[in-house]
Order: C-alpha cells, then structure tokens, then sequence
C-alpha cells in the first residue's frame, strides 16, 4: 500500500505504525493509512471518518505524529490525486496545484520568472530533503508551533494542558484568551502579497482569498479542531510589467532553521492606483500586513527620496506594535524583537526601486 508513496514518508510512516521498544518518542497508537486516488473519495473518507486526517508531504504533520501530538485514527494521503500535482498556465492567472512539492515550486522556470519572490521562498524552506517531499499547500496549512506543545509526551505530561491539545490556557500567556503560538509558513507572506486566491474543495471547488483561509487556519490550529475541505491549490493572478517582488528570511542558520521573521515584498506600478504589499511572518500567530506603512508610501510617493528613513522608522514602530512574539527554544523574546530592524533594510530597498535611486 505504501510503495508508490515518496520515500521518506514511507520509512517515517512505517517506524510510526509499529512500537518500538527503546524509544518511547516513537510509540503511536495503530492508524489506518487510506490512498484514495480522486478529490471526491478523498473528501468523503474524512466525512465518514471522524477521527482522521489528511495528509500531504507529511514534512509537518509527522513529526506531531511521532511526539504524539496528532493521534488519527485514519490518515488519509493525498499523493495519488493528480490534479493535486498540476501548474497551469491559464489567461489571467497561474495556477499551482497544492501537492506540488517546494523543489518543484523553485525548479519550475515560468514561477521563476513570474514570481521571484515565490521561488525564492521555497527555497529556502528547510533541507533539501524536506523540500524533495514537502509542499506548497502543506506549508500553508503546517501546525503552529510552541515551545510548550512541540515536544514529547513525556515531556508534557508535567505541564498543564494548553489550548492546542484541549486546554483553557495558553502557556506562553497565561493572560491571553487565544492561542499565541507562532506561524511560521515561509510561503504564506509571499501568497499574501501577491494576491493570490486558494482554491479548495468541500465537495465543489471553490476560490476564496489566501488571506482569509490563513486567518481561519490558523485560529482552527490553536485550538483542536480542524478542517474538512482539501486545499488543492493556489490561483496566482499575473502581475503588472513593472512590478517588483521580495522574499528575505532571517534565521539562525539559514533555511535550516525555522524563521525568526520573514518578509514578502510587492510592488506594483500603476499611474493611478500602485499596489503596495508588505507582508511580515513567524511573528505572530497568522501573518502581519503593515498596512500603515503602504498607505504612507503611497500617500508620499512622490517624495520618498527625502523622507525614505522616517518611512523605515515608521515601519519599524508598526512591525513592533503589531507583532506578538513569544519565546521559542534557543530564541529569546529580546533577540526576536532586535531582528525586526531588519525592515529598515526591506524599507529601504524598496523605497529606491520605487524612486529608482
């Protein structure tokens, strides 16, 4: 059943369906692994399955497995739908289909040349491994992470029950009435600022903006519940000829670590109406949108040259205010909030590709 399924999955899969005597990390209750190869069958095996799950590169997901975080009783993989796997170009947009893994993204020479900043993106996402296997929709749909959920079970069970495993605290925040752990999808504030629309099926296939299937995601993730559509893949609509686009990552030891901040970049020239996006992520529980700071821009476009440091300031103070950071492991609070200087950077270069100066 498991051999047409990417390697690393099926040997991670395989070490998770049996119990292994030396290494508590790796005991996992039995699970039934499902292969359905259409949209229809895929999306009725987990409205007859309550307590089950889909599954895409499983780069996220299996891991969670393996500390117990996730415990389905079925695994639904979506690795034999074809449709899943498809970029079309079409008239007004490009269309990428939501199991095409972060290697292809970034290999793929039309998304290259069309959307920079998305190729930059997914390439620096984890390993190579990891992008060999994980994909553009698992990334958008990865758990949020925390210092307190992400570990083992035994490591847990000496802490009181938080949010996202059934509990009424969040341990990060003790005062806070939501969930604060982090979003950390390197692909979500790229998708954001170039306006693109994902498209899912919950038995018909509808479009809905990238922006508000994040935002519902991540308020889902932090609390137990979850969702039943199946994200099959992104509408990216084309751009302006004289657009500009951004990706930086700042992490500890580049891509192999998970983000510090993030940051996708957009601009668009238009006579009447320019299109600014600058979209910050790893943050905040969902990505951030300094909107503040683009309708500045906007509003000063014709004097940037003279006002481009008070701009970054700016952008600086909005990041900070919006922004809710918590620790993460080897991370401190205080160094999380000294690398948000580096938008005076990301300002700053996109003030003199406006002026072009």
């Amino acid at each position: 059943m498991l051999k047409k399924y990417p390697l690393l999955i099926h040997i991670a899969l395989r070490g998770l369906m049996y119990k292994e005597r030396n290494d508590n990390s790796m005991i996992k209750s039995d699970f039934v692994y499902l292969t359905p190869e259409s949209l229809s069958i895929a999306y009725e095996q987990k409205k007859e399955h309550i307590n089950s799950a889909y599954l895409a590169g499983g780069t996220d997901y299996i891991p969670l497995l393996k500390y117990n975080l996730k415990e389905p009783s079925f695994i639904i993989s979506l690795d034999r739908i074809p449709e899943l796997k498809r970029t079309i170009n079409e008239e007004k947009y490009l269309y990428i289909g939501a199991m095409t893994t972060l290697r292809e993204v970034y290999e793929n020479k039309l998304i290259t040349e069309l959307f920079p900043s998305l190729s930059s993106a997914a390439r620096k996402v984890a390993s190579p491994q990891l992008r060999n296997a994980g994909t553009i929709g698992g990334n958008i749909l990865q758990d949020r992470r925390c210092l307190y959920f992400n570990q083992s079970g035994d490591w847990r069970k000496n802490i009181e029950r938080c949010y996202k495993v059934g509990g009424c605290v969040c341990l990060q925040a003790p005062n806070s009435d939501v969930c604060r752990a982090l979003y950390y999808s390197d692909i979500a504030p790229v998708l954001i600022s170039l306006d693109a629309e994902a498209e899912l099926f919950d038995g018909k296939l509808i479009r809905i903006p990238i922006k508000e299937v994040i935002k519902k995601h991540v308020e889902l993730n932090g609390i137990l519940n979850t969702h039943d559509y199946i994200l099959t893949g992104f509408y990216i609509p084309y751009l302006q000829k004289k657009s500009w686009l951004k990706f930086e990552k700042y992490s500890l030891r580049d891509s192999l670590n998970f983000a510090i901040m993030n940051v996708g970049v957009r601009y668009s020239q238009k006579a009447d109406n320019p299109v600014i996006k600058i979209i910050v992520g790893a943050v905040s529980p969902k990505p951030l949108e300094l909107t503040d700071t683009e309708n500045m821009i906007i509003d000063r476009l014709y004097n940037l040259k003279n006002i481009k440091d008070e701009i970054a300031e700016f952008a600086l103070t909005e990041l900070t205010k919006k922004s809710h950071v918590v620790g993460e492991t080897g991370i401190s609070i205080k160094v999380k909030r000294n690398n948000f200087k580096n938008i005076l950077n990301i300002i700053d270069e996109l003030t003199l590709e406006i002026t072009g100066k």
